[in-house]
Order: structure tokens, then sequence, then C-alpha cells
């Protein structure tokens, strides 16, 4: 039998993990595949992300890079691990595990790229950001105000890495890095729009899945779950973009040396050319 074609409008049975307590359900129905595994390809599409993650962190340590750099890929799979803890139970204690992850990691890269470790006081204040806003968010989970905070960051050091890029000419290798930022912002904004269509068209959607699974066709279900795909190209434009990110925190943290990115390939990785400090 297919996973779908049991499932009923009604069905939004609990699993191994209990009744949903977080306040928001996606709209992929509820333990279909496994007992264990609430949302089971909401939960699966974090793995990808998580693996480009850890390699872009590795080539980084292999590469030379500073630590402060290696760790920026690391982030982005706190976030992914979070959000498997979360789409694998439902729960509100693993959708803090999802979405806080998320503010740390901007934060870490405002802190990276601005390189505020040599501002007196300022690592206080980004960690007193963070702190009001997740303390804000537990004991008022409303999500509008935990985005709004986020997206300010995230802004604020995407924003950052385009203004360090564009210092250099129009015919600098370095300045190559500013496509994998455009395209995978680019990236992100089309994953948005897909989470909006899932959000907005959901009854819809489980319709045609469970058409598609009465028909013999269940495993075409994956291309109507539209936050998987969020999770895909989030995961995808959010390495394009670290690979810039990365390259705008070496100019800041190691003004005189050279790093370069393969541009050609699909993921590309920094390594460095020159180990000659620049001339005084």
């Amino acid at each position: 039998m297919d996973a779908y074609s049991f499932l009923k409008p009604a069905d939004q049975k609990d699993g191994f993990w209990g009744p949903v307590t977080s306040t928001i359900d996606w709209c992929e129905l509820n333990y279909t595949h496994s007992h264990y595994v609430a949302e089971w390809f909401n939960t699966l599409s974090c793995v990808p992300p998580i693996l480009w993650s850890v390699y872009s962190a590795a080539q980084g340590y292999r590469a030379g890079a500073p630590t402060s750099v290696v760790l920026l890929p690391l982030w982005t799979a706190v976030v992914f691990a979070g959000s498997i803890a979360f789409h694998g139970t439902l729960l509100w204690e693993t959708q803090l595990m999802d979405e806080l992850p998320m503010l740390w990691q901007m934060s870490y890269a405002i802190y990276a790229i601005f390189d505020l470790g040599r501002l007196p006081g300022a690592p206080f204040l980004l960690a007193a950001w963070d702190v009001a806003i997740a303390v804000g968010y537990v004991l008022f989970p409303y999500p509008v105000g935990f985005q709004v905070g986020y997206f300010i960051m995230f802004w604020t050091q995407y924003l950052r890495t385009i203004v360090l890029l564009r210092r250099y000419p129009k015919d600098h290798p370095a300045r190559e890095q500013l496509w994998f930022s455009y395209f995978g912002n680019a990236l992100c904004l089309v994953a948005f729009a897909i989470w909006n269509v899932d959000s907005q068209f959901c009854p819809s959607l489980r319709e045609l899945r469970r058409w598609v699974g009465a028909n013999g066709l269940g495993w075409l279900g994956f291309l109507s779950e539209g936050h998987a795909w969020w999770h895909l190209l989030m995961g995808y434009g959010s390495y394009l973009v670290g690979v810039a990110l990365v390259q705008a925190v070496l100019i800041v943290q190691r003004p005189n040396e050279s790093w370069r990115c393969d541009a050609k390939a699909w993921f590309p990785l920094y390594y460095r050319v020159d180990k000659d400090k620049k001339k005084e």
C-alpha cells in the first residue's frame, strides 16, 4: 500500500512522539512512512545540506583557513540538524532546536564579518540581542517577532559581504564571488516563494498527494512537498552565499593573504593562493 493511500482529510495521526506540541505543523501529512518520523520528506531533506556544510568546513580546514572561517558552514549544519529534530517529532522543544540556531548562525556571521572580537563590548551586545530575542520568543511564541529579528541579522551580514567584495576592481578574481552571493540569495528567495505556496495552498496539495497515492503514483508525492524543497534550495543557496561570506571574512581577518575559489564548480571551495604577505 502506498504511504499516502490510506489518509483522509482529517487524518493527522499521532506517532511515536505523541501529539503535536509545536506552534507549526507543516503541510506534509504526518507519520506517513514511519511511526518514528513525523514528517518524512521534511526530515530527510535536511540531510544533504548538513553533508554540504561539513564538506565545506572540512575543505576549509585542509586549506588552512582560520578557525572562525571553518566554523561558518558548521553553523548551517547545526541549523539543519535542529530541523531534523523538529520535523521528525513536531514538538515545541525541538522547534526551538530548529529556530534558535538560525539566530545564533547569523550572530556568528556578523561577529566574524565585522571582526567584533576586536571591539570592546561588541560581543556582549550581540549576545544580549540574541538572548532578548530568544527569551521573548519562548515567553511569547509568536513567530513574526523572531522572523523580523532574524531577517535584520541576515541582511546585515549579507549587505556587509557585498560591500566588502565590491571593493575589489571589476577584473579581480575575488569579484567573481559576488555571483555566488547574488545567485545563492536568489535561490533562497525562490525557496521562500515555494515555502509560501506550500503554506497557502496546503489543502489542494494534500488532495494532490492523496490522488497520486490512490493511483499508484505515491513516489511523485515528494515533488509536491514544498517545505522539503525549501530545505534543499535554502541549503544550496546558503552554501553559495557562504562562499562569498567566507571571502569577505578573510578580507577582514586576513587582509595580507590572497584567497580564491573555483567559480565554475557546483560546490566551490576556497583556497589560499599567496602565502606571502603584501608589502607595507
